[in-house]
């Protein structure tokens, strides 16, 4: 009360757009809340509510009053000091899983690959005392990438081998038997700023610093086809399974270009359910939904038939389109910040 910073035990609350411009919480292990609640105070006033709250009072009681307040007065003077925190651990760009379910990778900022072993029953049947820090933490391996940070990383679909590219365009793939190189080459690219492979791990597509989207063949790694560059805000690219179709996102809406032909087959933008409404403004104002994305498209993901296409936005919705017709067929809605990474399970039904 004295000090109007919030910390997380105490509900903190911020509208989901103050959440946005403040960029969250910072990748850190401990203190995030109170980092965010003084920058939560110096954006704007902080008004305490006089309604109860109920938290977690696990770390009382299995370290005691005394000795929890005294480690939390411990840590906030560090912070205060100026001792910098570690993140809790690299950003991830991607995240694929493989065939059997028994191991999923993630492409790192960091530039490296982490793989874990997936055990084959997960309890997901969890009570109010469950604790995520109590529990036996998956096998994982890290493994260097040929470079910068990880922008995709795929596992074959035989499970045999497993590809990652980074954003400086260098492509490197290990043999999962032994985890040693078996090829390593160079796009040719220079700095790419998205990336994605098909889901026959056989062609990858990117987007070039202009806004292009490039084709290359993995097996011979040779560019088949570069198109799109300059035509608009481009933050998301995405193969289908067979890689004969490219998704790009194009602001608000998406165009799907055929990657042997290089033609536009589809562009896939919003819409208001009344056709007589043009603008977002318009439907709101004859109280229709509003069938799209109000903000610029992030993420991409083909279902394994091709039939539909999912779309992640920095509104923080999700949108499933019908690729034949161009229509949204369905939305998901339920984040809090920009949505990221998208995958599709095998059977297509589930994301």
């Amino acid at each position: 009360r004295l000090t109007r910073v919030p910390l997380g035990d105490q509900a903190q609350f911020a509208t989901r757009e103050t959440f946005e411009i403040l960029h969250g919480f910072r990748h850190w292990p401990i203190l995030e809340d109170l980092d965010f609640g003084r920058r939560l105070k110096a954006h704007g006033a902080v008004a305490i509510i006089d309604t109860p709250v109920v938290t977690s009072a696990r770390r009382y009681t299995r370290n005691g009053i005394v000795r929890t307040i005294a480690n939390n007065w411990w840590i906030w003077l560090l912070y205060f000091l100026g001792v910098p925190m570690l993140p809790v651990i690299s950003e991830f760009n991607s995240l694929d899983l493989a065939p059997d379910g028994g191991m999923a990778a993630a492409g790192a900022a960091d530039g490296e690959v982490r793989i874990w072993q997936i055990p084959p029953t997960i309890n997901t049947s969890v009570g109010k005392d469950y604790n995520v820090g109590e529990q036996e933490p998956w096998p994982v391996r890290r493994l260097p990438g040929p470079g910068g940070a990880v922008l995709a990383a795929g596992i074959a679909p035989d499970g045999a081998t497993l590809i990652a590219a980074t954003a400086d365009g260098l492509v490197r793939v290990w043999n999962l038997a032994d985890y040693t190189v078996v090829r390593e080459f160079d796009l040719g690219a220079g700095s790419l700023a998205g990336i994605a492979l098909s889901g026959d791990r056989e062609v990858l597509a990117a987007l070039d610093e202009d806004g292009a989207v490039r084709v290359w063949d993995v097996a011979s790694g040779q560019e088949i086809q570069a198109f799109g560059a300059d035509e608009g805000a481009r933050e998301a690219v995405a193969l289908n399974s067979d890689g004969s179709l490219v998704a790009a996102g194009e602001g608000k809406g998406v165009q799907v270009w055929n990657t042997q032909t290089g033609d536009l087959i589809q562009s896939l933008v919003a819409y208001c359910e009344d056709a007589t409404g043009s603008s977002l403004e318009a439907c709101d104002e004859a109280d229709e939904d509003w069938l799209g994305h109000e903000k610029v498209v992030t993420a991409l993901a083909f279902s394994p038939d091709s039939q539909i296409l999912a779309t992640g936005s920095k509104d923080t919705t999700v949108v499933f389109w019908e690729l034949e017709t161009a229509e949204a067929a369905w939305s998901s809605v339920g984040h809090w910040a920009t949505v990221t990474t998208m995958v599709f399970d095998e059977p297509g039904d589930f994301v």
